[in-house]
């Protein structure tokens, strides 16, 4: 039952907070490695989940290109913080995003507000 409530709490915060909304992107290489980091679908800033949130201990573990936040606040100071961030499926967005949705070319794609993609793969 309580799996069911948060399911259903993580449709009405999208339905919220949209268009509040940043992709989790994972860059490899350099000498630290890979670096996690956020785009902000709205205006595609590079922004990182505040250090003093409880996502940014998890966003290493966070599956990069498919997982995105939703945020509360964005600020600006050293560098993009999001502030009051959760983490969001590509469901809720798809369904309560609130925005126009349009398939790709590659009819593999879907396309919300001409700014945030979900690839999926035709099942056989």
């Amino acid at each position: 039952r309580k799996a069911g409530e948060l399911a259903l709490l993580r449709c009405v915060m999208c339905a919220g907070f949209y268009p509040n909304v940043a992709q989790i992107q994972r860059v490899t290489g350099g000498k630290g490695g890979a670096k996690t980091f956020c785009v902000s679908a709205g205006d595609l800033d590079r922004c990182i989940v505040h250090p003093g949130s409880l996502n940014a201990r998890q966003l290493a573990d966070m599956q990069a290109n498919h997982g995105w936040l939703l945020y509360h606040t964005k600020v600006k100071t050293s560098q993009v913080f999001l502030h009051d961030s959760t983490l969001i499926g590509s469901i809720p967005l798809l369904l309560f995003g609130g925005g126009q949705l349009q398939m790709a070319k590659n009819r593999r794609t879907i396309v919300l507000d001409g700014a945030l993609r979900f690839d999926g793969q035709r099942e056989e």
